[in-house]
């Protein structure tokens, strides 16, 4: 017996050619066999555009639910295509690119970094929500995920950290004390140079309440009070390095400009 899915289709839609799937779904039900059934149908190739147009067969209540267990049916036939079903299916629905790379992530951990480039190059206005969510699912590989996705968005720099924030609470304060750094210094806040700063906080408020970083960060998080801020401006990080000021010129009245150290004045 074929497994039935619980998502509600329009019957017409079981059967009609793929040009006619455009059809809307509000309609009268029907049940989509497995999704795992229709995905062996088709050429790996062809599998995100695919999982991208089962979703889209769902009807719209059910996308959310959909998604998952597509992404789930699609790892299950083909594990290394979790970059590409994600990206199809972030790209044709991006308020779906979070539950998806979670979904993904959930299955293939190993291929975090990838899932989050997918997600977030297919649906840049979701990269917040995109890297909250696999945070909270991979809250050890907070670094990689964020870097990740700063790669994909670079100029997402503040929905990223916003999302890292969300996604790992206790690493909350530590965030805000490097963000405060850099802006009382006026410089960007961007994505490497604020994590690793909040990385030396999270350290130094450790040592200061003798705990480790770890339990800091899956316990309740600290109070701004507590956070230990190590003195000294902010790393400078490229492409913030400052460069040096150019020798200065010096106009002699009635002569020529003269650069100090420019002239060999022991030469006749």
């Amino acid at each position: 017996m074929i497994k039935m899915s619980t998502w509600i289709l329009p019957a017409a839609l079981l059967l009609a050619s793929p040009a006619a799937r455009a059809v809307d779904p509000i309609q009268p039900a029907a049940v989509l066999p497995d999704a795992a059934a229709e995905l062996r149908r088709v050429p790996a190739a062809e599998l995100g555009a695919r999982a991208a147009e089962l979703v889209t067969m769902a009807r719209p209540e059910f996308r959310a639910a959909a998604a998952r267990e597509v992404v789930a049916a699609a790892l299950a036939r083909r594990p290394t295509a979790a970059a590409l079903v994600v990206r199809s299916i972030a790209g044709a629905h991006p308020d779906l690119a979070a539950g998806a790379a979670e979904a993904a992530a959930s299955r293939q951990p190993r291929q975090l970094a990838d899932i989050a480039r997918a997600a977030i190059e297919a649906a840049p206005a979701q990269a917040g929500k995109v890297v909250a969510a696999l945070v909270k699912r991979e809250p050890g590989k907070y670094k990689a995920i964020a870097l990740a996705a700063a790669k994909a968005a670079p100029k997402a720099d503040a929905d990223i950290l916003a999302g890292l924030g969300a996604g790992l609470p206790g690493y909350q304060p530590f965030l805000q004390a490097a963000s405060a750094r850099f802006q009382s210094a006026r410089q960007p806040v961007t994505v490497a140079p604020a994590i690793a700063q909040a990385d030396q906080i999270l350290e130094a408020t450790a040592r200061s309440m003798k705990s480790k970083p770890d339990q800091l960060l899956a316990g309740t998080p600290v109070a701004s009070s507590q956070v230990a801020v190590p003195p000294g401006a902010p790393v400078f990080m490229p492409p913030f390095t400052p460069y040096p000021a150019p020798n200065p010129v010096i106009i002699i009245p009635g002569g020529t400009p003269v650069t100090p150290g420019g002239r060999g004045y022991a030469e006749p």
